[in-house]
């Protein structure tokens, strides 16, 4: 049983068509299962009664599905906008500004829960989802195969969707989330698509609910199609035509409008979550974290969790302590390097890590060299000495480490030109190939010693 669940969750079945899946996974774990007390009959009563519930997640994987299904729908519109905009201009029109409206309104509903959420593009692929007083963030890209990988809550999932009349349809890691559109028993829809056989229930008749009223034809098989509450059957769709699911095929004039259920608001907020990527410790990658905010602000995207000002003013502050850390060009000329040491030969990547492993790695596990404060002034680097020590007063508690560290942090600059200078010569064969383009760039805006120092 282990062993046939476990296959179970590694299938992966992607399409229109629904499968069995995760019903049969959860029945697996059922205690009946489990214990071989299982039957002909005990299927038939679980079919019945619904007791296994495949299409809405519990927990936290419910609101992670509801951020997911309100990114697609955003994600649809903004294809439709785009689509807009193109077409006007095709025609030689200039698209109106709405077209470059960033803010969608959402509406998803869950298990009878409808769920208003207000969703913001943040970024080329990032997106804020607000959920009342919450808001939770999401990187969305699409995938060669159709489908999204969607990260959320610091982890990574594939969804697959797909969207009818019926409502919107994920498959999240080979989990099925259905989100059905807002009810209404006045119109009587087709369960699947096939071919409309016959009606059961003349026009103008009278139906009550559980009655069956029409009869279709699918895959070779016939069903009924029963009405959910008492009314006055009106015909819309033609016996012997082909219908796809969702399509209205009659209406019913409801006896009693006032007793139809609706979906209740959900007024509470998302759970914490963690942002879609985890944040580096290390500088380099915090400063590749703040160039993506900062491209993101002269695009014109904005972030509803902050004011414009406070937002500019965080980026700018996360940029400067980057900039300001004096171990980033060595964790800069380290990455780059891993990289692409694939491309080279193995007697180069020995002399190169050989380089690295006695200029770069002792220099970035130096206590003599720590982060430095983004508020202050960054002076330049004077070449007279006696210059760039002025200020260490007599009162100083603590003269002689400050000196250290100012000594210590004026030599590493000069390191990071000579290691710089070391690895592009061992390179110099190698310069044309083009995978090794990053690694040299990253080397020659460090080999030339010019830059500012930062003061503590």
């Amino acid at each position: 049983r282990k062993h046939l669940v476990i296959a179970l969750q590694d299938l992966t079945i992607y399409g229109a068509i629904r499968t069995t899946v995760q019903y049969l996974i959860k029945m697996l774990e059922l205690e009946d299962y489990k214990e071989n007390r299982i039957d002909t009959q005990w299927l038939d009563g679980l079919i019945a009664t619904k007791m296994i519930n495949t299409k809405e997640p519990d927990g936290p994987e419910r609101f992670l599905a509801i951020v997911f299904g309100a990114v697609v729908k955003a994600l649809a519109a903004l294809k439709q906008l785009r689509t807009e905009a193109i077409t006007a201009l095709d025609y030689g029109r200039i698209p109106p500004p709405s077209l470059l409206c960033t803010t969608f309104p959402i509406e998803l509903i869950l298990d009878s829960t409808k769920y208003c959420l207000v969703v913001t593009c943040t970024g080329p692929n990032m997106f804020a989802v607000r959920l009342n007083d919450s808001i939770v963030y999401a990187d969305a890209r699409p995938l060669s195969d159709g489908r999204l990988l969607i990260f959320a809550n610091g982890k990574t999932s594939t969804v697959f969707t797909d969207e009818d009349s019926t409502g919107l349809r994920l498959e999240i890691d080979n989990k099925t989330v259905v989100f059905e559109k807002e009810n209404d028993p006045s119109k009587l829809r087709a369960s699947t698509t096939g071919k409309l056989v016959r009606f059961l229930v003349e026009d103008g008749r009278r139906v009550e609910p559980g009655m069956a009223f029409a009869e279709m034809e699918v895959m070779k098989m016939y069903m009924q199609l029963s009405a959910t509450h008492a009314g006055v059957l009106k015909h819309v769709a033609n016996a012997e035509s082909y219908v796809k699911a969702g399509d209205v095929i009659a209406v019913l004039d409801l006896d009693d409008k006032n007793g139809v259920t609706t979906a209740e608001l959900f007024k509470g907020s998302f759970p914490p979550f963690l942002p879609p990527h985890l944040p580096g410790r290390r500088c380099h990658k915090k400063l590749r974290e703040a160039l993506q905010r900062v491209e993101a602000i002269m695009a014109g995207y904005t972030d509803p969790a902050m004011k414009e000002r406070d937002l500019h003013a965080a980026v700018m502050a996360q940029l400067s302590s980057a900039l300001h850390d004096p171990n980033l060009p060595y964790y800069q000329i380290q990455e780059a390097f891993n990289t692409v040491k694939a491309a080279l030969p193995k007697h180069v990547i020995d002399e190169i890590e050989d380089i690295i492993s006695s200029e770069v790695d002792p220099k970035i596990q130096s206590p003599d060299i720590l982060p430095l404060s983004s508020t202050h002034p960054t002076p330049p680097l004077h070449t007279n000495v006696d210059q760039d020590l002025s200020g260490f007063g007599a009162g100083s508690a603590s003269l002689e480490g400050s000196l250290q560290q100012k000594l210590g942090r004026m030599a590493l600059q000069f390191d990071v030109a000579s290691c710089s200078r070391l690895i592009l010569d061992k390179l110099a064969p190698f310069e044309s190939d083009t995978r090794l383009q990053m690694l040299v760039h990253v080397l020659r805006s460090h080999s030339s010693g010019h830059g500012s120092f930062i003061w503590q």
